[in-house]
């Protein structure tokens, strides 16, 4: 089969269009305005992967708020997994980030004073409460678009419709992607100075949401990278939403609250005797400085296991009269870890920087403050800076022509195999597998491992072609997607049988308790197929401000019976009760 080829030559590639590849491309050039900066979309950049989100809440700190407060609590919420020096980079930018959106276009709720709304919002941490402010329009794509539209007049190239399947790299760098025009087919061969992976991550569904398929994860890890915090993958109860769970609840007790000025509606979660079980234990029975309804992944379900396990289930969601059975979900809910980096968005591979979602943005969680939308943010502005600054100091390389061939001949092959195995075979057969990842044990985890390792073979023999019997660039698309969620899967599987404890979205039945003698650290994986293995990483809490205590944390203690994790200020005293790190006199309104 004859296929089109094309060499494009760059200083820094950006893999991503969303929001941290175009403040990775703002920032690029702002460093050095002479350099060459091309974006890779692989839709319609604004549009696609996790910009396909829209915006929703933004969480920042404000100059005058107690960063300390902010740091402490992020360190709590992610019981200790978040690289503290990158949380205080990332709070301390938080401010400048705003103020940088709003001069691109983006605007939040604002006040009849025209003032912005800001949102005090309880948090997983008893005392521990965050500065919200809502988006405006919410949900909208407008955001996104904007910053994309000020990356491009800062004279970023854009390309989209362009699937980058396989990261290059000679003399152990990075040293440019290739990939494939996803219309036309083309081969595209990219060579750059510096590159910046900028792509959505893994859902693990590849079974739902085909966007969120892991790309630049995936690569990442065919090319040697490390990824970390692979195991926090989040487990997902269904309750009044089959797909989502509990990401509804908290939605809908959200919106109540927020928007329509109502009573926040009342939930009760309990088991098959009636009884509201969850407030029989110190971390999850209800309180007004704690969030309630959310995060089940990480006080609830532990809860809700033992009750199963004990023969007290089934469990249900009580909302008022409204009664759902609550069980398994089919995963929508997203995958925290990926590409590793350091607090300046290096990865282990020289000349490949890393931002996003897609990064694992140094062990930041879903619902902290360094994440989602302020981490992408701010990984993708200080991703950029590097990257240029990097692509300053090197020239470029020569490719590998056997490893770019190799490549290319990989890519296609599926479309010259009408016999291979299609993208929606290798769909429904992971559907299967997940919830062995989900309900986790030894025994159920090393299924889902070894099941991951026996569709390897099928991911390898993909076939492109349509129900019609043609080949097709959008069946091969597709396909070139799906291997990626096979490789993500194992690589979540092995990690989770590394960690044999239960912390934060990890949940092991088997090790009901956080173990901070052991597995106070990072699980890192690196490799693919044979090669593929998971290693404990020391977290050097040498350098941090808060390390945590020695010993067992049971998350099922009785009521009444350990004392939570309480911020102190800087004379060493307690924070008084209600304490929110801002300052008195400014809760109301800025700008």
């Amino acid at each position: 089969m004859s296929i089109n080829e094309q060499t494009i030559t760059t200083d820094v590639l950006i893999i991503g269009g969303g929001l941290a590849g175009s403040f990775a491309a703002i920032k690029a050039k702002e460093e050095n305005p002479k350099a060459q900066v091309l974006v890779l979309e692989q839709g319609v950049a604004g549009f696609h992967g996790r910009a396909s989100y829209g915006t929703n809440i933004m969480r920042c700190v404000l100059d005058e708020d107690d960063h300390d407060y902010a740091l402490w609590g992020t360190t709590m919420q992610t019981d200790y997994m978040v690289d503290q020096e990158y949380a205080a980079d990332c709070i301390a930018a938080s401010q400048t980030i705003l103020e940088e959106i709003m001069k691109y276009g983006g605007d939040y709720d604002r006040g009849w004073d025209g003032k912005i709304k800001w949102m005090k919002m309880v948090t997983d941490v008893a005392g521990f409460y965050q500065r919200q402010a809502i988006w405006n329009p919410f949900g909208s794509y407008k955001h996104v678009n904007k910053i994309v539209a000020a990356a491009k007049a800062a004279g970023a190239q854009f390309r989209d419709r362009t699937l980058v399947t396989e990261l290059l790299t000679n003399n152990g760098k990075c040293v440019g992607a290739c990939g494939m025009d996803s219309r036309e087919g083309t081969f595209l061969i990219f060579r750059a100075k510096a590159v910046v992976l900028a792509s959505a991550d893994y859902h693990a569904a590849g079974c739902n949401m085909v966007s969120f398929t892991g790309d630049g994860m995936a690569m990442a890890l065919r090319a040697g990278v490390a990824l970390r915090g692979m195991e926090f993958g989040r487990i997902c109860f269904g309750a009044i939403w089959p797909s989502y769970g509990e990401q509804m609840v908290s939605a809908n007790e959200r919106m109540a609250r927020t928007f329509r000025n109502t009573e926040e509606v009342k939930q009760r979660i309990v088991n098959a005797l009636g009884e509201e079980f969850v407030e029989k234990y110190e971390w999850t029975y209800v309180r007004d400085d704690r969030m309630n309804g959310g995060p089940t992944w990480k006080n609830y379900i532990p809860a809700i296991m033992k009750e199963m396990q004990e023969g007290r289930g089934p469990c249900f969601l009580d909302m008022g009269g409204a009664v759902f059975e609550i069980g398994f979900a089919q995963r929508a809910s997203a995958q925290t870890g990926g590409v590793m980096i350091d607090r300046f968005t290096h990865t282990s591979l020289p000349g490949l920087f890393a931002s996003g979602n897609g990064s694992d943005m140094c062990g930041g969680m879903h619902y902290s403050i360094p994440y989602n939308l302020l981490g992408s943010s701010y990984t993708g502005r200080v991703s950029g800076t590097e990257a240029a600054r990097y692509a300053a100091q090197h020239s470029l390389e020569e490719l590998d022509g056997d490893q770019v061939n190799r490549y290319k001949a990989e890519a296609y092959a599926p479309l010259e195999n009408g016999n291979g195995t299609t993208e929606a075979q290798l769909r429904c057969s992971m559907i299967d597998i997940w919830p062995y990842l989900d309900y986790r044990t030894e025994e159920t985890l090393t299924t889902a491992y070894n099941r991951f390792r026996e569709l390897e073979a099928d991911a390898a023999n993909m076939s492109a072609f349509d129900q019609k019997g043609q080949s097709s660039i959008h069946e091969l698309v597709k396909a070139l997607k799906i291997r990626n969620v096979v490789q993500l899967g194992e690589a979540e599987a092995l990690a989770a049988l590394e960690r044999k404890e239960s912390r934060i979205e990890h949940y092991r039945a088997d090790y009901p308790y956080m173990d901070n003698d052991n597995y106070a650290k990072w699980v890192i994986v690196k490799g693919v197929g044979d090669d593929m293995h998971s290693e404990l990483m020391d977290i050097p809490f040498e350098r941090y401000k808060y390390s945590p205590e020695p010993g067992i944390v049971d998350r099922l203690a009785p009521k009444g019976s350990v004392e939570l994790p309480k911020y102190h200020l800087a004379g060493g005293t307690p924070a008084p009760e209600g304490y929110d790190g801002w300052p008195t006199q400014k809760q109301e309104a800025w700008k």
